[in-house]
């Protein structure tokens, strides 16, 4: 084998495993974005209750028209079930089963978001409004631990990839 083609073939092992290490960061800041869209969700969403008094999937509709929320996939399907005449919470709880497997939530976020759909709607206002606080301050936390699992662990990710890759390409070469 030539030196160019070892060459060639070392650079493909660093530029793959940097690749990998590249992904795992990636997800990880996806996942503080989308838990910050969801925070916004949640914000917007008690000053709807608040303020339109309309009932839950109403509410849900006319959120999912709004752009900024396109990173909340919750969202969007709840509204499409809910116009296809599914109840809010049945629907809610399928919007977040999406979300979940858009980005991978640990048991107390999916916990805390599956929570939306027991309170919207079955409450007085004031006890919804209390409610979706909660879940906002629940959620400000945990985009909070991923932020900074991102900062902590990102670039680790990213670094290991190449190292991997250089490792890999010393045993071979």
């Amino acid at each position: 084998m030539t030196v160019s083609a070892k060459l060639i073939g070392a650079v493909f092992i660093i530029a793959a495993s940097s690749g990998i290490g590249f992904c795992f960061s990636v997800k990880l800041k996806e996942k503080a974005e989308k838990l910050r869209t969801a925070e916004e969700f949640f914000k917007v969403a008690e000053s709807e209750v608040l303020y339109t008094m309309l009932p839950s999937a109403e509410i849900i509709c006319r959120l999912a028209k709004d752009e900024v929320f396109d990173g909340f996939c919750a969202v969007k399907i709840c509204a499409k079930m809910c116009e296809k005449g599914i109840g809010f919470p049945n629907a809610w709880e399928e919007g977040i089963k999406a979300f979940e497997k858009e980005v991978s939530l640990t048991k107390g976020e999916k916990e805390t978001l599956e929570n939306f759909g027991n309170i919207l709607g079955r409450y007085d206002i004031e006890s919804q409004i209390k409610g979706i606080k909660g879940i906002e301050e629940r959620i400000s936390g945990y985009r909070e631990s991923a932020e900074k699992e991102y900062f902590d662990k990102g670039k680790l990710y990213r670094i290991l990839g190449v190292l991997f890759g250089a490792g890999v390409v010393a045993v071979i070469i």
